[in-house]
C-alpha cells in the first residue's frame, strides 16, 4: 500500500519496507515457538512489483485510456457499439471472446498490434507532445506483448537453454 500511496522513491515506502523486514525474523521466531523449528516452509511473496513514477525517470507515462480506445478503433471494427476490451490494466488485456470472433480478432493480433504501439500513438487527440519526447514518436511502447501459450513457449525455451 505504501508503494501505491507514495511511490518507489518516497522515503515512507523505504520505511515501511525497513519495517516488514524487521518483522520476519520475529516472524521466524514464532513459528519455531508455534510449529517447533525445522517443521514449517516460510513463503513470502507479494502481489506485483513496484516501479518509479514515469515522470522520475524521464519515461513516457502509458495512457491506458488511450491505448484501449486505440485498440477498439483498429481492432473493434464490426461491433463497435460493444467493447473489445474488458479490462486493460496496462500491463494486461482481458479481451471479450465473443467480440473477438465477430470481429474475427485473435489474442494473437491484439499481442501484435501492442507490440508496434507507439509512442506518438498514446498522444490523445487535440493533445500535444511534451517536449522532451517530441523526435521520440516512432519509440515503441512495450518491449514485446505475449498470449498465454507464448509465454508458456518462451519459458520453456528459457528452460531448455538454462538446462
Amino acid at each position: 500500500l505504501a508503494g501505491h500511496e507514495w511511490n518507489l522513491v518516497e522515503p515512507e515506502v523505504r520505511d515501511a519496507l525497513k519495517s516488514q523486514d524487521a518483522e520476519i525474523p520475529v516472524l521466524i521466531d514464532a513459528l519455531d515457538r508455534m510449529v517447533g523449528r525445522r517443521n514449517y516452509v516460510l513463503a513470502l511473496t507479494a502481489d506485483h512489483g513496484i516501479t518509479p513514477y514515469p515522470e522520475v525517470l524521464g519515461g513516457w507515462p502509458i495512457n491506458v485510456r488511450e491505448l484501449t480506445a486505440d485498440l477498439e478503433r483498429k481492432l473493434d471494427r464490426k461491433t463497435p457499439h460493444r467493447d473489445l476490451v474488458v479490462a486493460n490494466r496496462g500491463y494486461q488485456v482481458t479481451l471479450d471472446h465473443t467480440e473477438m470472433r465477430k470481429n474475427r480478432v485473435t489474442a494473437s493480433d491484439v499481442a501484435r498490434w501492442i507490440r508496434d504501439y507507439r509512442l506518438g500513438d498514446n498522444v490523445p487527440t487535440g493533445e500535444r507532445i511534451p517536449e522532451r519526447f517530441v523526435g521520440r514518436e516512432n519509440e515503441r511502447l512495450y518491449l514485446t506483448a505475449l498470449t498465454p501459450p507464448e509465454v508458456t513457449d518462451a519459458l520453456a525455451c528459457a528452460r531448455s537453454r538454462a538446462g
